[in-house]
């Protein structure tokens, strides 16, 4: 999801901190954006981070992405907080909180599995409604998985999967660079190239599940 405001001049290349209060998923990262670039922001682990906005910029982004290899509806109390200065307070209840906004959905860049499907390999057949909710049923007697590539410029990316559960059925991405090849990464940065995404069941595994992978660019 992400909000849009204006930029006071007060606040353009002074330091100030975003920070956060309540029950967060470890996967969901906030981050502060100005022309499509990464000011700064705060995760699971990381909280309180300096940044300073650029000048002449007018317009900055409130991000709330999600990663994780496990997708799925998530609940908790967030409370996020921008402040002058290198130093967070605690959190106050705004004068304002009829906030409108939010319900921004990134493209799914993983091509369609459509050309490809009804295909069986090792016991699972994966079928298709739509071309990229990949339904997967059967026990698998060894891996069995499915491929589609997909160009991609260089650039910041999420790689997630709905329904994914581990190692045990889910999806894989890889291609002209080693070390991404699991789906799940709050974030990672790609280079130009050609990339394979895979829709798999690992082996002894009893699946009829829908997987949906999904490749979005945060850049």
């Amino acid at each position: 999801m992400r909000w849009e405001f204006d930029v006071p001049e007060g606040i353009v290349g002074v330091p100030l901190i975003i920070s956060y209060t309540g029950d967060v998923p470890g996967t969901l990262v906030i981050g502060l954006y100005a022309n499509a670039n990464s000011l700064g922001g705060v995760y699971q682990g990381k909280n309180n981070t300096v940044v300073t906005i650029p000048k002449g910029t007018t317009r900055v982004e409130l991000r709330i992405l999600r990663g994780g290899s496990t997708a799925g509806s998530i609940s908790g109390n967030l409370k996020i907080q921008l402040e002058l200065g290198n130093t967070a307070h605690e959190w106050m209840k705004p004068d304002v909180t009829s906030l409108e906004g939010g319900g921004y959905e990134l493209a799914n860049l993983v091509p369609s599995f459509a050309s490809l499907l009804p295909y069986t390999m090792n016991g699972v057949t994966f079928t298709s409604r739509d071309g990229h909710t990949v339904h997967v049923k059967g026990t698998t007697t060894a891996w069995a998985q499915i491929n589609a590539s997909v160009r991609l410029d260089a650039g910041t990316y999420m790689l997630t999967c709905d329904n994914s559960n581990g190692w045990n059925y889910g999806a894989q991405f890889g291609g002209s660079i080693s070390g991404h090849d699991s789906l799940g990464n709050p974030s990672v940065k790609l280079e130009t190239g050609t990339y394979t995404v895979s829709v798999f069941v690992a082996e002894g595994k009893t699946v009829d599940i829908d997987l949906t992978p999904r490749i979005h660019r945060l850049d």
